[in-house]
């Protein structure tokens, strides 16, 4: 089996804690959280409590679904940090969590969610997402690499040799499982944005009918990546509006509106059969 991925070395490959979950903490995909977990569950909080003598949170559960090790039903309790960085559990919600199994020095074994593990609430979760806790990450577990960029990486990927997606113009790309986490997050929350993560929501990286590794093109992965690419195109002028429907990812009626007069009067004048490009 080929484990197929990009590398890329882009400037220095450290986080500032701005950028990272925690500071420390790498931003890691769902699917490469549940292959290094030592537990991944679906648990309902019962109650959380402090634990005085180490600081931490004592998180009593209940066991809904358990995916990879632990107990498989019952109740369940694991620690969490409840520093800065610590996950916040509410009681009665549904959550997936990951963690591991740590040891004092005096041998009592332990659960931990630590700083850096994954945790969701279960109605935040996509259906692809579910899905992949499911049984589509395991399966997948050693198979490939997803290529996480640790940087918030701005070379335009139409400008790799190793991309293979014609229709990846901006910062992300299926090959290789590629993930820019930290680029994407400069475009969420913007005026007009709807862009989202389309790797972490939609994403499932396995082998192709080739044996190289890539995000598997779903239709909501692609329609994903298509409508975070024009967004991206639209709102810097690093990047050009080469079709008339990528006008679309404004929201205001009137800048939809002047993008499409301006590219319909730069079509008439260049000729139809001219590549256009169209900065805004």
């Amino acid at each position: 089996m080929e484990v197929a991925f990009l590398v890329l070395l882009i400037g220095a490959l450290s986080l500032s804690s701005a950028d990272a979950q925690c500071a420390g903490c790498s931003v890691k995909h769902p699917q490469h959280h549940f292959c290094d977990a030592t537990f991944v569950m679906k648990v309902t909080i019962i109650d959380v409590i402090l634990d005085r003598q180490g600081g931490d949170k004592l998180i009593n559960a209940e066991i809904n679904r358990s995916w990879k090790k632990g107990p498989s039903s019952g109740d369940f309790q694991f620690y969490a940090p409840s520093s800065f960085c610590g996950a916040t559990f509410d009681s009665g919600d549904t959550y997936v969590v990951t963690g591991t199994k740590e040891e004092t020095s005096d041998g009592r074994r332990y659960w931990l969610h630590g700083s850096c593990d994954y945790m969701i609430k279960w109605d935040d979760m996509s259906d692809q997402q579910k899905a992949g806790f499911k049984g589509g990450y395991k399966a997948r577990c050693g198979e490939c690499q997803i290529a996480e960029s640790l940087t918030a990486a701005s070379v335009k990927v139409e400008d790799i040799a190793a991309n293979d997606y014609p229709l990846a113009t901006t910062y992300w790309t299926p090959t290789g499982c590629y993930y820019n986490p930290l680029m994407t997050r400069q475009f969420v929350g913007r005026k007009g944005s709807s862009v989202v993560d389309c790797e972490d929501v939609y994403g499932l990286c396995k082998p192709n009918e080739a044996d190289k590794c890539q995000w598997t093109l779903t239709p909501d992965y692609e329609r994903c990546l298509k409508e975070r690419d024009d967004f991206v195109k639209a709102d810097s002028s690093a990047f050009a509006i080469t079709r008339v429907e990528q006008c679309d990812v404004y929201t205001n009626k009137r800048k939809r509106k002047n993008c499409r007069q301006r590219f319909r009067e730069l079509q008439a004048e260049m000729g139809a059969d001219e590549e256009l490009i169209f900065y805004r």
